[in-house]
C-alpha cells in the first residue's frame, strides 16, 4: 500500500520471473485511483533477461450473451457494455492505452490492445468501469461518450508552467 487517503489510493504488486515464449520477465504493477473517478490508472515496469521490446496486451473479457464491443483503435481505447444481468442492470468497463496501443486483436473471447513495453520503462494504461443503475450511465451511448471524453483528456494532458 503506498496510499490510502481520502483522494487517492494506490497500491503495488510484484510478480517473479516467469518465462515469456523462453525469455525471464518480471513484473511490477501500480495502480492507483483518485476519488470520484471511473478509472483507475495502471503503471507496469518490466524487467527481462533479454534486451529488446516485449509485446503486451490489455484486454477486457467479454460475457455470454448480448453485449456491446466498441473499439477506437486510433485513440487506442475500447469499451465493453455486459449483457444485462437481471434485475441488476449493465456493467460496463473499458480499457485505455494512450500512445501505447499498436493494434486491437482477440483471443477467444476475451478483445485485446497489443502495445510493446520497453523493460525499466512504464507501460500506462488506464482501466474504467461503470454500471447501469448509478444513474451516470444508464445505455452504452452514455458510457462510450465518457469513456470518448476520459481518452480525449488523456492524449492531451494539462500541463502546468512557471508564471513569467
Amino acid at each position: 500500500m503506498i496510499a490510502d487517503g481520502p483522494l487517492r489510493a494506490m497500491f503495488e504488486l510484484r510478480h517473479d520471473a516467469w518465462s515469456a515464449a523462453g525469455r525471464q520477465v518480471a513484473e511490477t504493477k501500480r495502480i492507483s485511483i483518485d476519488a470520484g473517478s471511473n478509472f483507475s490508472r495502471v503503471e507496469r515496469r518490466y524487467t527481462s533477461d533479454q534486451a529488446g521490446v516485449l509485446p503486451v496486451a490489455v484486454g477486457i473479457a467479454q460475457r455470454k450473451g448480448d453485449g456491446r464491443l466498441v473499439r477506437d483503435t486510433n485513440a487506442s481505447w475500447m469499451s465493453y457494455w455486459e449483457p444485462e444481468s437481471a434485475p441488476n442492470g449493465h456493467t460496463a468497463c473499458a480499457v485505455i492505452v494512450p500512445g501505447q496501443a499498436t493494434r486491437a486483436a482477440a483471443v477467444g473471447a476475451d478483445a485485446l490492445l497489443v502495445g510493446t513495453a520497453q523493460p525499466g520503462q512504464p507501460f500506462v494504461y488506464w482501466l474504467g468501469a461503470g454500471w447501469s443503475k448509478s444513474g451516470d450511465f444508464p445505455d452504452p451511448q452514455a458510457w462510450e461518450a465518457h469513456v470518448r471524453n476520459v481518452a480525449q483528456r488523456l492524449a492531451v494532458p494539462l500541463r502546468v508552467t512557471g508564471a513569467e
